[in-house]
């Protein structure tokens, strides 16, 4: 199962969160009801911490109660499980914290704490997916996504982002579709002193940026 104890993945189809989670159920075969693994989906927009207004509510503690009498084993999707247990013990005390959390931070410090974790780029698919926060719209069908919220496709040219993406990957890709641009054409290419040539530049070192990931990663 794909969850959240913390906020419920939305069910509105055209969610960001939503769909970053139906990324990631496609490419691990699982859904939203129940499979052999819980693997907890943080967000797509998390940044480290917790954004609970409401407190830590009834439902999170019935949530989290859940978690501790599942004996499946808990991953963290895209990165390493965040320090949870310490996050929710911050709030022990406040009016807006439910009381039943106290008995169930030492269980659940445990449960956090033997995690493992996934991200894309273990999950060795021939297709990949790299760009910015509209790559997970434009990937196609099984294909791993690397996203990286504000990136644009200047600093990319320039940094080679995308071939340091490519090089992380556990698996020699062999269709690579680049989602870039969006944020250069919104902020960055109207600022520019003459705008034309500006965004003539900018595409032209984006087909030599293809052409030269065409050749290098034998890719299409």
């Amino acid at each position: 199962m794909i969850f959240n104890p913390f906020s419920l993945i939305p069910a509105n189809p055209k969610s960001h969160v939503r769909g970053w989670a139906m990324v990631w159920a496609e490419l691990l075969g699982e859904d939203f009801v129940s499979t052999n693994n819980l693997y907890l989906d943080h967000g797509v927009n998390f940044g480290g911490n917790m954004n609970m207004f409401g407190g830590v509510t009834e439902t999170i503690v019935d949530n989290l109660t859940d978690l501790l009498f599942s004996t499946a084993p808990l991953i963290s999707l895209d990165i390493a499980m965040p320090n949870y247990a310490e996050q929710l013990e911050k709030r022990l005390g406040q009016a807006t914290c439910h009381p039943a959390l106290v008995h169930l931070l030492p269980e659940l410090k445990k449960r956090f704490n033997a995690a493992n974790s996934v991200c894309m780029y273990d999950l060795g698919k021939t297709s990949v997916t790299i760009g910015d926060s509209h790559a997970t719209a434009f990937s196609p069908t099984g294909s791993a996504v690397i996203r990286t919220n504000g990136q644009t496709l200047y600093g990319a040219i320039k940094d080679k982002f995308v071939q340091a993406q490519l090089d992380l990957l556990r698996v020699a890709p062999e269709r690579v579709t680049i989602v870039l641009g969006s944020i250069d054409i919104r902020h960055h290419i109207g600022r520019q002193e003459s705008s034309e040539s500006a965004l003539a530049k900018l595409c032209n070192d984006y087909s030599d940026m293809v052409k030269q990931i065409e050749d290098d990663y034998l890719v299409s």
